[in-house]
Protein backbone atom coordinates (compact mmCIF):
# COMPACT_ATOMS: atom_id res chain seq x y z
CA UNK A 1 0.00 0.00 0.00
CA UNK A 2 1.43 3.68 -1.29
CA UNK A 3 1.24 5.67 1.98
CA UNK A 4 1.86 9.01 3.23
CA UNK A 5 0.41 10.94 0.72
CA UNK A 6 0.56 14.76 1.36
CA UNK A 7 1.80 14.51 4.91
CA UNK A 8 4.79 16.53 4.08
CA UNK A 9 3.37 19.84 3.98
CA UNK A 10 0.41 19.33 6.47
CA UNK A 11 2.19 17.51 9.37
CA UNK A 12 1.52 19.82 11.76
CA UNK A 13 -2.38 19.30 11.34
CA UNK A 14 -4.98 17.14 12.24
CA UNK A 15 -5.05 14.87 9.19
CA UNK A 16 -7.82 12.13 8.01
CA UNK A 17 -6.95 8.91 6.31
CA UNK A 18 -8.89 8.05 2.84
CA UNK A 19 -8.27 4.61 1.51
CA UNK A 20 -8.58 4.37 -2.18
CA UNK A 21 -8.38 1.41 -4.73
CA UNK A 22 -5.63 2.38 -7.26
CA UNK A 23 -4.53 -0.98 -9.59
CA UNK A 24 -4.05 -3.78 -7.31
CA UNK A 25 -3.03 -1.92 -4.45
CA UNK A 26 -4.47 0.90 -2.44
CA UNK A 27 -3.48 4.90 -1.72
CA UNK A 28 -3.53 6.09 1.80
CA UNK A 29 -4.64 9.78 1.15
CA UNK A 30 -4.21 12.01 4.00
CA UNK A 31 -6.02 15.06 3.85
CA UNK A 32 -6.84 18.08 6.09
CA UNK A 33 -9.19 17.15 9.51
CA UNK A 34 -11.11 19.87 9.05
CA UNK A 35 -12.62 18.67 5.75
CA UNK A 36 -15.89 17.09 5.39
CA UNK A 37 -14.81 14.22 3.44
CA UNK A 38 -17.60 11.69 1.83
CA UNK A 39 -16.55 8.42 -0.04
CA UNK A 40 -18.68 7.40 -2.20
CA UNK A 41 -19.08 4.04 -3.82
CA UNK A 42 -21.44 1.51 -6.10
CA UNK A 43 -23.73 -0.03 -3.30
CA UNK A 44 -22.57 -3.28 -1.91
CA UNK A 45 -24.59 -5.70 -3.15
CA UNK A 46 -23.42 -9.63 -3.02
CA UNK A 47 -21.81 -12.03 -5.31
CA UNK A 48 -24.23 -13.72 -7.32
CA UNK A 49 -23.82 -17.18 -6.79
CA UNK A 50 -23.29 -19.72 -9.67
CA UNK A 51 -26.85 -21.53 -9.78
CA UNK A 52 -27.63 -17.69 -9.77
CA UNK A 53 -25.97 -16.73 -12.91
CA UNK A 54 -26.77 -20.24 -14.43
CA UNK A 55 -30.58 -19.58 -13.57
CA UNK A 56 -30.60 -16.19 -15.00
CA UNK A 57 -29.32 -17.56 -18.38
CA UNK A 58 -31.73 -20.43 -18.75
CA UNK A 59 -34.21 -17.98 -17.99
CA UNK A 60 -33.80 -15.56 -20.38
CA UNK A 61 -35.57 -12.16 -20.56
CA UNK A 62 -37.80 -11.74 -24.15
CA UNK A 63 -35.97 -14.78 -25.83
CA UNK A 64 -36.42 -18.48 -26.41
CA UNK A 65 -33.26 -19.75 -23.94
CA UNK A 66 -30.02 -20.84 -25.90
CA UNK A 67 -30.11 -24.23 -26.06
CA UNK A 68 -33.77 -24.01 -28.07
CA UNK A 69 -32.51 -21.15 -29.72
CA UNK A 70 -29.22 -22.79 -31.11
CA UNK A 71 -31.15 -26.47 -32.38
CA UNK A 72 -30.29 -26.61 -35.97
CA UNK A 73 -27.64 -24.26 -36.14
CA UNK A 74 -24.47 -24.81 -37.58
CA UNK A 75 -22.15 -22.27 -36.44
CA UNK A 76 -21.99 -20.07 -33.49
CA UNK A 77 -20.22 -16.43 -32.44
CA UNK A 78 -19.48 -15.61 -29.27
CA UNK A 79 -18.54 -11.57 -28.92
CA UNK A 80 -16.89 -10.79 -25.73
CA UNK A 81 -15.79 -7.56 -24.26
CA UNK A 82 -12.18 -6.79 -24.22
CA UNK A 83 -9.14 -6.40 -21.31
CA UNK A 84 -10.58 -2.21 -20.91
CA UNK A 85 -13.92 -3.37 -19.17
CA UNK A 86 -13.37 -5.37 -15.58
CA UNK A 87 -16.21 -8.03 -16.49
CA UNK A 88 -15.63 -11.16 -15.15
CA UNK A 89 -16.86 -13.61 -18.26
CA UNK A 90 -14.81 -16.78 -17.86
CA UNK A 91 -17.50 -18.83 -15.39
CA UNK A 92 -20.50 -17.00 -18.11
CA UNK A 93 -18.85 -18.39 -21.06
CA UNK A 94 -18.95 -22.13 -19.31
CA UNK A 95 -22.22 -21.99 -18.79
CA UNK A 96 -23.04 -20.98 -22.70
CA UNK A 97 -20.94 -23.39 -23.81
CA UNK A 98 -22.92 -26.24 -21.69
CA UNK A 99 -26.11 -24.59 -23.35
CA UNK A 100 -24.24 -25.07 -26.65
CA UNK A 101 -23.17 -28.45 -26.32
CA UNK A 102 -26.66 -29.44 -24.82
CA UNK A 103 -28.42 -28.00 -28.26
CA UNK A 104 -25.80 -30.31 -30.31
CA UNK A 105 -23.26 -27.78 -31.65
CA UNK A 106 -19.85 -28.89 -31.43
CA UNK A 107 -17.12 -26.97 -30.40
CA UNK A 108 -15.31 -26.82 -33.57
CA UNK A 109 -18.18 -24.76 -34.44
CA UNK A 110 -17.87 -21.90 -31.98
CA UNK A 111 -15.45 -19.22 -32.40
CA UNK A 112 -14.65 -16.77 -29.43
CA UNK A 113 -14.77 -12.55 -30.94
CA UNK A 114 -13.28 -9.78 -28.72
CA UNK A 115 -15.44 -6.74 -29.23
CA UNK A 116 -12.43 -4.38 -29.21
CA UNK A 117 -13.83 -1.82 -31.38
CA UNK A 118 -10.99 0.54 -31.73
CA UNK A 119 -8.92 -0.36 -29.12
CA UNK A 120 -5.68 -2.39 -29.19
CA UNK A 121 -5.47 -6.42 -30.11
CA UNK A 122 -5.41 -8.16 -26.59
CA UNK A 123 -2.29 -10.39 -25.97
CA UNK A 124 -2.53 -13.85 -25.07
CA UNK A 125 -2.68 -13.76 -21.51
CA UNK A 126 -4.55 -10.98 -21.81
CA UNK A 127 -6.89 -13.63 -23.49
CA UNK A 128 -6.45 -16.27 -20.73
CA UNK A 129 -7.07 -13.95 -17.71
CA UNK A 130 -10.43 -13.06 -19.27
CA UNK A 131 -11.91 -15.99 -21.06
CA UNK A 132 -9.59 -18.78 -19.12
CA UNK A 133 -7.85 -21.65 -19.57
CA UNK A 134 -10.33 -24.50 -20.36
CA UNK A 135 -12.74 -22.35 -22.80
CA UNK A 136 -9.79 -21.49 -24.41
CA UNK A 137 -8.79 -24.73 -24.82
CA UNK A 138 -11.74 -25.86 -26.14
CA UNK A 139 -12.73 -23.36 -29.18
CA UNK A 140 -11.60 -21.04 -30.97
CA UNK A 141 -10.57 -17.13 -29.72
CA UNK A 142 -9.70 -14.45 -32.26
CA UNK A 143 -9.29 -10.59 -31.90
CA UNK A 144 -11.39 -8.33 -34.19
CA UNK A 145 -10.00 -6.43 -36.51
CA UNK A 146 -11.40 -3.45 -37.74
CA UNK A 147 -9.83 -3.10 -40.68
CA UNK A 148 -9.94 -6.80 -41.98
CA UNK A 149 -12.10 -9.61 -42.99
CA UNK A 150 -15.14 -7.05 -42.74
CA UNK A 151 -18.83 -7.96 -44.74
CA UNK A 152 -21.22 -5.12 -45.29
CA UNK A 153 -24.43 -5.42 -44.02
CA UNK A 154 -26.28 -2.18 -45.50
CA UNK A 155 -26.76 0.87 -43.91
CA UNK A 156 -28.37 1.83 -40.39
CA UNK A 157 -31.68 3.63 -40.17
CA UNK A 158 -29.49 6.98 -39.74
CA UNK A 159 -27.69 6.48 -43.16
CA UNK A 160 -24.61 4.63 -40.98
CA UNK A 161 -22.45 2.14 -43.35
CA UNK A 162 -22.37 -1.27 -41.15
CA UNK A 163 -19.24 -2.81 -41.76
CA UNK A 164 -19.45 -6.26 -39.73
CA UNK A 165 -16.88 -8.74 -38.66
CA UNK A 166 -16.91 -11.81 -40.47
CA UNK A 167 -17.06 -14.49 -38.13
CA UNK A 168 -20.07 -12.82 -36.54
CA UNK A 169 -21.99 -11.79 -39.88
CA UNK A 170 -21.69 -15.50 -41.17
CA UNK A 171 -22.49 -17.16 -37.99
CA UNK A 172 -25.88 -18.97 -37.58
CA UNK A 173 -26.10 -17.83 -33.87
CA UNK A 174 -24.61 -14.63 -32.22
CA UNK A 175 -24.20 -14.00 -28.92
CA UNK A 176 -22.60 -11.04 -26.96
CA UNK A 177 -21.58 -11.25 -23.28
CA UNK A 178 -20.56 -8.16 -21.82
CA UNK A 179 -20.90 -5.73 -18.73
CA UNK A 180 -23.55 -3.20 -17.89
CA UNK A 181 -21.11 -0.25 -16.71
CA UNK A 182 -21.83 3.81 -16.80
CA UNK A 183 -20.84 4.75 -20.46
CA UNK A 184 -20.99 9.21 -21.17
CA UNK A 185 -22.04 8.98 -24.72
CA UNK A 186 -24.21 5.54 -24.30
CA UNK A 187 -25.59 5.92 -21.32
CA UNK A 188 -24.33 2.27 -20.37
CA UNK A 189 -22.38 -0.07 -21.58
CA UNK A 190 -23.79 -3.63 -22.36
CA UNK A 191 -27.00 -4.81 -24.74
CA UNK A 192 -25.91 -3.99 -28.32
CA UNK A 193 -22.78 -2.17 -27.55
CA UNK A 194 -21.29 -5.19 -27.68
CA UNK A 195 -21.81 -5.44 -31.94
CA UNK A 196 -21.01 -1.33 -31.89
CA UNK A 197 -18.51 -0.66 -31.24
CA UNK A 198 -17.38 -3.85 -30.53
CA UNK A 199 -16.78 -6.14 -33.80
CA UNK A 200 -17.78 -3.49 -36.44
CA UNK A 201 -15.28 -1.65 -39.40
CA UNK A 202 -13.55 1.67 -38.55
CA UNK A 203 -16.18 3.75 -41.03
CA UNK A 204 -18.69 2.12 -39.09
CA UNK A 205 -17.44 2.95 -35.65
CA UNK A 206 -16.34 6.87 -36.38
CA UNK A 207 -19.62 7.49 -38.46
CA UNK A 208 -21.60 6.02 -34.97
CA UNK A 209 -19.66 7.62 -32.52
CA UNK A 210 -20.77 11.57 -34.82
CA UNK A 211 -24.00 11.17 -32.96
CA UNK A 212 -22.67 11.48 -29.50
CA UNK A 213 -23.70 13.74 -26.85
CA UNK A 214 -21.34 15.00 -24.62
CA UNK A 215 -22.72 13.39 -21.58
CA UNK A 216 -25.46 11.16 -21.27
CA UNK A 217 -24.04 8.80 -18.76
CA UNK A 218 -27.08 6.82 -17.19
CA UNK A 219 -29.48 8.10 -19.46
CA UNK A 220 -29.51 4.82 -22.54
CA UNK A 221 -32.04 7.24 -24.80
CA UNK A 222 -29.45 9.00 -26.27
CA UNK A 223 -28.98 9.39 -30.48
CA UNK A 224 -25.85 6.83 -30.55
CA UNK A 225 -27.59 4.04 -28.77
CA UNK A 226 -30.50 3.91 -30.98
CA UNK A 227 -28.28 3.91 -33.98
CA UNK A 228 -26.28 1.29 -32.55
CA UNK A 229 -29.34 -0.64 -31.47
CA UNK A 230 -31.02 -0.49 -35.02
CA UNK A 231 -27.40 -1.92 -36.19
CA UNK A 232 -27.66 -4.72 -33.82
CA UNK A 233 -31.17 -5.29 -34.90
CA UNK A 234 -30.24 -5.88 -38.89
CA UNK A 235 -27.11 -7.80 -38.51
CA UNK A 236 -29.19 -10.19 -36.40
CA UNK A 237 -27.87 -10.19 -32.61
CA UNK A 238 -29.81 -13.08 -31.63
CA UNK A 239 -28.66 -13.03 -27.40
CA UNK A 240 -26.95 -11.19 -24.75
CA UNK A 241 -25.44 -11.79 -21.33
CA UNK A 242 -25.68 -8.56 -19.48
CA UNK A 243 -23.45 -8.74 -16.19
CA UNK A 244 -23.51 -6.19 -13.11
CA UNK A 245 -20.17 -5.94 -10.83
CA UNK A 246 -19.83 -4.49 -7.38
CA UNK A 247 -16.98 -2.59 -6.23
CA UNK A 248 -15.18 -6.03 -5.90
CA UNK A 249 -14.82 -6.53 -9.64
CA UNK A 250 -17.60 -9.73 -8.26
CA UNK A 251 -21.05 -10.39 -10.51
CA UNK A 252 -23.70 -9.31 -8.38
CA UNK A 253 -26.52 -9.25 -11.23
CA UNK A 254 -27.20 -10.94 -14.87
CA UNK A 255 -29.50 -10.34 -17.33
CA UNK A 256 -30.06 -12.63 -19.82
CA UNK A 257 -31.52 -13.02 -23.49
CA UNK A 258 -33.41 -10.00 -26.11
CA UNK A 259 -30.42 -7.26 -26.48
CA UNK A 260 -32.78 -4.13 -25.42
CA UNK A 261 -35.28 -5.66 -23.34
CA UNK A 262 -33.03 -7.87 -20.98
CA UNK A 263 -30.53 -4.97 -21.15
CA UNK A 264 -33.08 -2.29 -20.11
CA UNK A 265 -33.59 -4.48 -17.28
CA UNK A 266 -30.11 -4.53 -16.36
CA UNK A 267 -30.14 -1.33 -16.27
CA UNK A 268 -32.92 -0.56 -13.98
CA UNK A 269 -30.74 -2.02 -11.48
CA UNK A 270 -27.56 -0.69 -12.71
CA UNK A 271 -28.90 2.66 -11.69
CA UNK A 272 -30.03 1.64 -8.39
CA UNK A 273 -26.38 0.20 -8.27
CA UNK A 274 -24.31 3.17 -9.00
CA UNK A 275 -26.07 5.94 -8.78
CA UNK A 276 -24.83 8.04 -5.45
CA UNK A 277 -26.05 11.02 -3.78
CA UNK A 278 -24.53 14.05 -2.93
CA UNK A 279 -26.18 16.46 -0.37
CA UNK A 280 -24.78 19.43 -2.12
CA UNK A 281 -22.30 20.10 -4.90
CA UNK A 282 -18.10 19.47 -3.17
CA UNK A 283 -15.61 21.60 -3.28
CA UNK A 284 -12.89 19.32 -4.33
CA UNK A 285 -13.96 15.53 -6.14
CA UNK A 286 -10.67 13.26 -5.61
CA UNK A 287 -11.81 9.90 -7.69
CA UNK A 288 -10.07 7.20 -8.71
CA UNK A 289 -9.81 5.27 -12.28
CA UNK A 290 -10.55 1.94 -10.58
CA UNK A 291 -11.54 -0.70 -12.12
CA UNK A 292 -10.79 1.17 -15.68
CA UNK A 293 -7.52 2.05 -15.19
CA UNK A 294 -5.19 0.64 -17.97
CA UNK A 295 -4.32 3.93 -19.19
CA UNK A 296 -5.17 7.24 -19.84
CA UNK A 297 -7.74 7.15 -22.54
CA UNK A 298 -10.00 5.00 -19.94
CA UNK A 299 -8.66 7.02 -16.84
CA UNK A 300 -10.93 9.93 -18.08
CA UNK A 301 -14.05 8.18 -17.77
CA UNK A 302 -13.32 8.78 -14.10
CA UNK A 303 -13.51 12.60 -14.88
CA UNK A 304 -16.60 11.98 -16.57
CA UNK A 305 -18.70 11.33 -13.85
CA UNK A 306 -17.53 14.68 -11.64
CA UNK A 307 -18.85 17.19 -14.67
CA UNK A 308 -21.97 17.85 -13.70
CA UNK A 309 -21.53 17.84 -9.86
CA UNK A 310 -18.09 19.58 -8.78
CA UNK A 311 -18.70 23.29 -7.45
CA UNK A 312 -17.97 26.19 -9.79
CA UNK A 313 -14.28 27.08 -8.86
CA UNK A 314 -13.34 23.52 -7.48
CA UNK A 315 -11.03 21.08 -7.85
CA UNK A 316 -10.87 17.80 -9.30
CA UNK A 317 -8.10 15.34 -8.34
CA UNK A 318 -7.57 12.14 -10.51
CA UNK A 319 -5.39 8.58 -9.30
CA UNK A 320 -4.28 7.00 -12.64
CA UNK A 321 -1.99 4.13 -12.91
CA UNK A 322 -2.49 3.55 -16.38
CA UNK A 323 -0.11 0.43 -16.62
CA UNK A 324 -0.35 0.77 -20.62
CA UNK A 325 0.71 4.55 -20.81
CA UNK A 326 -1.27 6.65 -23.35
CA UNK A 327 -3.08 3.45 -24.70
CA UNK A 328 -4.68 3.07 -28.33
CA UNK A 329 -7.85 4.31 -29.20
CA UNK A 330 -7.81 4.52 -33.33
CA UNK A 331 -10.55 7.07 -33.75
CA UNK A 332 -7.76 9.29 -32.13
CA UNK A 333 -4.70 8.39 -34.74
CA UNK A 334 -4.76 10.78 -37.56
CA UNK A 335 -2.97 8.48 -39.75
CA UNK A 336 -5.78 5.31 -39.09
CA UNK A 337 -8.62 7.61 -38.73
CA UNK A 338 -7.91 10.22 -41.48
CA UNK A 339 -8.76 13.14 -39.00
CA UNK A 340 -8.26 14.64 -35.66
CA UNK A 341 -12.01 15.56 -35.07
CA UNK A 342 -12.67 13.15 -32.01
CA UNK A 343 -8.77 13.74 -30.70
CA UNK A 344 -9.62 17.57 -30.66
CA UNK A 345 -13.66 17.11 -29.54
CA UNK A 346 -12.27 15.20 -26.37
CA UNK A 347 -9.39 17.35 -25.69
CA UNK A 348 -12.01 20.67 -26.14
CA UNK A 349 -14.65 18.32 -23.64
CA UNK A 350 -11.75 18.29 -21.14
CA UNK A 351 -10.67 22.11 -21.78
CA UNK A 352 -14.28 23.35 -21.34
CA UNK A 353 -14.48 21.32 -17.96
CA UNK A 354 -11.05 23.79 -17.06
CA UNK A 355 -13.27 26.38 -17.42
CA UNK A 356 -15.29 25.26 -14.32
CA UNK A 357 -12.51 23.65 -12.08
CA UNK A 358 -9.05 23.07 -11.60
CA UNK A 359 -7.78 19.75 -12.99
CA UNK A 360 -4.85 17.66 -11.51
CA UNK A 361 -3.79 13.95 -12.61
CA UNK A 362 -1.79 11.84 -10.77
CA UNK A 363 -0.13 8.56 -12.18
CA UNK A 364 2.78 6.75 -10.55
CA UNK A 365 3.86 5.81 -14.69
CA UNK A 366 6.29 8.20 -15.04
CA UNK A 367 6.27 7.27 -18.30
CA UNK A 368 2.84 9.35 -18.99
CA UNK A 369 3.84 12.87 -19.39
CA UNK A 370 2.93 15.77 -21.52
CA UNK A 371 4.52 14.53 -24.13
CA UNK A 372 2.66 12.10 -25.62
CA UNK A 373 1.16 12.26 -28.86
CA UNK A 374 -1.33 10.69 -31.05
CA UNK A 375 0.66 10.92 -35.01
CA UNK A 376 2.27 14.61 -34.48
CA UNK A 377 -0.71 15.60 -32.03
CA UNK A 378 -0.38 15.88 -28.81
CA UNK A 379 -3.17 14.33 -25.99
CA UNK A 380 -1.98 16.77 -23.70
CA UNK A 381 -4.67 19.40 -22.29
CA UNK A 382 -2.92 22.67 -21.82
CA UNK A 383 -3.96 23.96 -18.00
CA UNK A 384 -4.19 19.86 -16.66
CA UNK A 385 -1.59 19.36 -13.66
CA UNK A 386 0.30 16.46 -14.50
CA UNK A 387 1.74 15.22 -11.63
CA UNK A 388 4.00 11.94 -10.55
CA UNK A 389 4.30 12.68 -6.70
CA UNK A 390 0.20 11.99 -5.04
CA UNK A 391 2.43 15.08 -2.02
CA UNK A 392 2.71 17.27 -4.66
CA UNK A 393 -1.02 16.91 -6.12
CA UNK A 394 -2.03 16.98 -2.41
CA UNK A 395 -0.56 20.11 -1.33
CA UNK A 396 -1.86 21.84 -4.50
CA UNK A 397 -5.88 21.20 -3.20
CA UNK A 398 -4.72 22.72 0.32
CA UNK A 399 -3.16 25.43 -0.84
CA UNK A 400 -6.39 26.23 -2.91
CA UNK A 401 -8.90 25.35 -0.40
CA UNK A 402 -8.96 25.74 3.54
CA UNK A 403 -11.60 25.53 5.80
CA UNK A 404 -15.05 24.21 5.81
CA UNK A 405 -14.33 22.45 2.28
CA UNK A 406 -16.60 19.31 1.14
CA UNK A 407 -15.13 16.70 -0.37
CA UNK A 408 -16.23 13.45 -2.21
CA UNK A 409 -13.87 10.41 -3.16
CA UNK A 410 -15.03 8.45 -5.44
CA UNK A 411 -13.61 5.24 -4.69
CA UNK A 412 -14.32 3.26 -8.22
CA UNK A 413 -14.70 7.00 -10.73
CA UNK A 414 -15.51 4.75 -13.91
CA UNK A 415 -18.58 2.78 -11.65
CA UNK A 416 -20.38 5.69 -10.20
CA UNK A 417 -23.00 8.34 -11.37
CA UNK A 418 -22.88 10.98 -8.14
CA UNK A 419 -25.79 13.50 -8.34
CA UNK A 420 -26.95 16.38 -6.28
CA UNK A 421 -29.90 16.06 -4.15
CA UNK A 422 -31.36 19.14 -5.99
CA UNK A 423 -30.98 17.82 -8.83
CA UNK A 424 -32.45 14.42 -8.66
CA UNK A 425 -35.34 15.12 -11.66
CA UNK A 426 -32.68 15.82 -14.03
CA UNK A 427 -30.53 12.92 -13.72
CA UNK A 428 -32.27 11.45 -16.86
CA UNK A 429 -31.39 14.47 -19.07
CA UNK A 430 -28.62 14.49 -22.00
CA UNK A 431 -26.32 17.33 -21.76
CA UNK A 432 -25.54 18.40 -25.65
Amino acid sequence: MHRNAGASARCSMALTTVKVPYGSATLGIELPGNWKVSTLAPKDLPKLSHQGIRNAIQNPIGTENISDMARGKKTVAIVVDDFTRPTPISLILTIVLNELEGAGIGYENITIVTARGAHREMTKEELRQKIGDETMNQVKVVNHDFHKNLNFEGKSKAGVPIWLNKTVAEADLKIGVGGIIPHSTAGFGGGAKIVLPGVCGLETIKTNHRFQNLYCMGNVNNDMRKDIEDVAGRIGLSFVVNILINAKIEICGVFAGDYIDAHRKGVEMANQLYRVRLGQKPDVVISSTYPLDHDMNQAIKAVEPAVPVIADGGSLLLLAPCFDGLGYHALYEPDVVGTTEFLDAEKEYLSSFLNKADFTFYTNNKGVTKDLFYGDKSFYVQGVVLTHSLDVAINRLAKKHHDQVSVAVLLCGPLTIPYVAIDRENINECIS
